[in-house]
């Protein structure tokens, strides 16, 4: 009888050591303070964005994007010029931690896209490795809304919000809803003049 329970022991001991290391580590949150520009007025903002649309968000992915600056023959040659070298001469690379978005286009605008396209744009932080990284005073940006998109498109990249602040609204119920530091006041009629 004392073997037996001695074995059930052991047995109980040894399968809780297994449960308690498949348990997940505790989830990590980093920060992330960022600076956009800041337009005095939506006729800026609207200039500044490459494509305005109405959109639903569909899904999202969270992926790691190189970052690294793409340095031109002038900044390469000159070290003033080039903070984008190691001391050994060789291009630093950088990656970050970003947030695509899927879009169903409602409306557009303004841009090369159509109604009932799906785009896409991207925002910095996500979920990665049990690490949460969180771009600090953002409009949380939900699968199922509707949102008014201000994005500036780039060659090589996915396209991007002019800024966090100034370049999403919420949009339920004929309702937009700025960022609460955006003090632009943006009406549909205000988009629909450059249609």
């Amino acid at each position: 009888m004392r073997k037996k329970l001695f074995r059930c022991i052991l047995i109980f001991g040894v399968a809780l050591s297994i449960l308690s290391g498949c348990a997940k580590a505790p989830q990590q949150e980093v920060k992330i303070y960022t600076e956009y520009p800041y337009y005095d007025s939506i006729e800026k903002a609207k200039n500044s964005a490459d494509i305005i649309v109405e959109g639903k968000i569909i899904t999202t992915k969270v992926v790691l994007l190189d970052t690294t600056h793409k340095l031109t023959d002038e900044e390469k040659k000159d070290p003033e010029l080039n903070p984008g070298l190691n001391s050994e001469g060789s291009e630093v690379r950088y990656s970050d931690v970003y947030t695509i978005y899927q879009v169903e286009v409602i409306k557009k605008y303004k841009g090369n896209v159509k109604e009932g396209d799906t785009i896409e744009f991207k925002c910095i932080g996500g979920t990665m490795s049990n690490v949460t990284y969180v771009e600090v005073d953002v409009m949380d940006i939900n699968i199922g809304e509707t949102y008014i998109l201000l994005l500036e498109t780039y060659s090589d990249s996915y396209p991007s919000l002019i800024s966090q602040i100034q370049g999403i609204y919420k949009y339920e119920d004929k309702k937009i809803t700025p960022h609460k530091e955006n003090d632009i006041d943006l009406k549909i009629e205000d988009l629909e003049e450059d249609e």
